[in-house]
């Protein structure tokens, strides 16, 4: 059976997508990004990323009464694997030292049922516990990651809440405003198609 090239069953042609990913992704990497991250937004996402504030003693203290025991589980447990990850320590011959180990297996097992009721991949979970006895120091790193995106919507709400305005008050910030959403493209009159990819060409 010849090979489909998109023309006859209402697809685009592969080498169109494949000239439009190029063309997207020099604009995104050499204009997009490269503004972003000059902008005062880049400095006050980097300033304000929930891995950066959850150390802060003042920030648990503001933030944690708006969590539930969960999320301040989760918390608890990314502050804990952070705080292994800035002592581990390596033997002679590289390999993980028996203190930085059995700490791991302490905050595993503390931390146990938890990971195993919060996090949706079971597969994560096991191969956490499978490197117990001979972690890299990215051991947590994934769990890490998990347990920010699983708090990322209460800290979103704790940032426009009373009491999050009063803390960045308290430590001098103030967040900006959000960019208005860009004007919807307008399109051609008479456009009645969602199946042709070249109808308003």
């Amino acid at each position: 059976m010849a090979k489909s090239n998109g023309a006859q069953d209402g697809r685009p042609p592969a080498a169109c997508l494949d000239e439009a990913y190029r063309s997207c992704y020099r604009v995104a990497k050499f204009d997009i990004f490269p503004r972003f991250w000059q902008s005062e937004y880049s400095r006050e996402m980097i300033m304000l990323h929930l891995s950066n504030m959850l150390p802060r003693a003042d920030f648990q203290h503001a933030f944690y009464p708006s969590l539930s025991r969960t999320q301040h589980n989760l918390a608890t447990f990314w502050i804990d694997t952070s705080r292994w990850g800035d002592d581990y320590w390596c033997a002679l011959g590289g390999a993980p030292s028996k203190e930085t180990i059995e700490r791991g297996k302490q905050i595993w097992e503390q931390h146990q049922s938890l990971l195993s009721t919060s996090f949706e991949s079971t597969e994560l979970v096991a191969i956490l516990k499978q490197n117990l006895f001979d972690p890299s120091r990215a051991l947590f790193y994934s769990a890490q990651v998990h347990a920010l995106n699983q708090l990322h919507s209460a800290y979103a709400k704790f940032l426009d809440s009373s009491a999050g305005i009063a803390y960045l008050n308290k430590i001098g910030m103030s967040r900006l405003p959000v960019p208005a959403d860009p004007p919807a493209p307008m399109m051609k009159a008479g456009s009645n198609s969602n199946d042709d990819y070249s109808s308003e060409w």
